[in-house]
């Protein structure tokens, strides 16, 4: 409540003898005698209805010799905000001119004394509001240059040091030398060269059974999905699969990164392949032009045959079919990562069974297995750098020399961000000049995977480091309010 209304409770309220408070004024005790203040508190008016009624009902509370119920009832109509300020004195007065029509002397004056206690009470904690109002008033008027304060403290405390700029120049140089590293997978080899990488030993085709392989057979005879050789009896007929060593990849399950862990695995053990439509055939030992033995499709065969005979062998010899498997497995395995590096590569998983075609073209485009890989192997290093940079700050973090943990943390996350960013300028110079040159073939040096990884931090980064600022100063202002 304004000053001015506090003036008038103090010169129309506090007006207490030792025992009983005196009379409120001259007027209200000819009101008391002659009834005048009845028309003036009369329900002839809205408000001064309200205002009658409310004194009447304090009247008889406060005839009540334990004065809590009156107490209760001053509250409730200051927290309902029931009158204004000019009639909430007008209530006082009606209050104090109804106690006079109490017979008793006795009970009038101290009903009396005890709103004038009330009032009393009521002018106190005016007091106090008072003075919280003026430390709110002073608080919210410095406010403002404190959360300015607060802002600088945290920019200051956050900003990379020199120290810090050494961990960046660090961070940058693994970054770069991350992808020099790493640009030596992306030249790829020649078959016979991948092959001798990752094979041991010379295959040649000895095949005697269909639908079944031995265990010496798997190991001693190439995988049958590389098989592109055909008999008269299926060439250039309706059951001619049409594979050739530039199509084989794409059209045979056995080379599908995922599918030919299942596929190529089942054809190596039952000398079979299996394209990209599921249709399988049978594939057998003949005799190359020069009357040597080779692999040669023969006729078509039944996928679900294929596994049948599998499940039937593990029935017949559990311990020979699992090892049988295994090898097989493994030979699959080897199989995938010799054609990986190779310049057709392998076609990305499943991509075949979608259309052998347009995995070709995107092989052309240099989207294959080999790509993927290297990109993944450029994000997953990446992102192992950054870790290890994270890991040695947490090791090296002083408190008394770095200050608070979390604003030495975002320092940490611009250490990361800053040095992907710096590391990612060269290769991308470097695609775009080759690009603009002409020379395409260059484009697959750029650090596709580490772009990745860099354009997430450069993303993901200031909104962390925005939500730990918003946090720390909401904290400090929180302090700042309740100090």
């Amino acid at each position: 409540m304004e000053d001015s209304f506090k003036e008038m409770f103090e010169k129309e309220v506090r007006h207490e003898t030792t025992t009983t408070f005196k009379q409120f004024d001259d007027d209200a005790k000819r009101g008391a005698q002659d009834g005048s203040y009845g028309t003036l508190y009369s329900s002839d008016n809205n408000t001064m209805g309200l205002v009658n009624i409310t004194s009447f009902n304090m009247v008889s509370y406060l005839n009540d010799t334990d004065s809590s119920e009156a107490k209760n009832y001053l509250t409730q109509i200051q927290d309902d905000d029931v009158f204004t300020q000019d009639e909430f004195l007008n209530f006082i007065r009606a209050t104090f001119e109804h106690l006079e029509t109490i017979s008793d002397e006795k009970k009038r004056s101290e009903a009396k004394y005890r709103f004038g206690l009330l009032i009393r009470d009521y002018m106190d904690k005016l007091d106090e509001y008072d003075k919280e109002i003026e430390s709110a008033k002073k608080m919210s008027a410095g406010l403002p240059e404190f959360i300015q304060n607060a802002y600088n403290k945290f920019e200051k405390y956050t900003k990379l040091s020199k120290e810090d700029d050494v961990w960046l120049i660090t961070t940058t140089v693994m970054q770069t030398a991350r992808q020099m590293l790493l640009n030596k997978l992306k030249n790829r080899l020649d078959d016979k060269e991948a092959a001798k990488k990752v094979k041991s030993g010379k295959e040649r085709s000895n095949r005697s059974k269909e639908y079944y392989a031995s265990i010496e057979e798997i190991y001693s005879n190439p995988v049958p999905f590389d098989t592109i050789q055909k008999e008269k009896d299926i060439w250039k007929t309706p059951d001619d699969p049409k594979l050739s060593g530039f199509n084989h990849r794409y059209k045979t399950l056995g080379h599908d990164p995922i599918l030919g862990l299942i596929f190529g695995t089942a054809n190596i053990m039952t000398n079979t392949l299996t394209l990209s439509n599921f249709k399988s055939y049978h594939v057998h030992t003949g005799l190359s032009f020069n009357g040597g033995p080779i692999d040669k499709i023969k006729e078509p065969a039944l996928t679900g045959q294929i596994f049948a005979n599998i499940y039937e062998r593990f029935q017949s010899d559990k311990q020979e079919a699992t090892k049988a498997m295994f090898l097989s497995l493994a030979k699959e395995i080897i199989h995938l990562r010799s054609d990986m590096r190779t310049a057709k590569s392998l076609p990305l998983p499943f991509m075949s069974t979608i259309s052998p075609n347009l995995s070709r073209y995107l092989n052309y485009t240099g989207i294959d297995m080999l790509s993927v890989n290297i990109a993944l192997n450029e994000a997953g290093f990446a992102w192992l750098i950054n870790q290890i940079v994270v890991m040695l700050r947490e090791m090296a973090y002083n408190e008394s020399k770095d200050g608070p943990k979390d604003l030495y943390d975002v320092k940490t996350m611009k250490i990361i961000q800053y040095s992907g960013e710096l590391a990612l300028v060269p290769t991308v110079v470097k695609t775009a000049s080759a690009i603009y040159a002409g020379d395409l073939s260059n484009a697959k040096m750029f650090d596709l995977g580490g772009a990745t990884v860099t354009l997430f931090n450069t993303l993901n980064i200031p909104t962390k480091i925005a939500r730990i600022k918003q946090e720390y100063m909401l904290d400090k202002t929180i302090v700042y309010i309740n100090n």
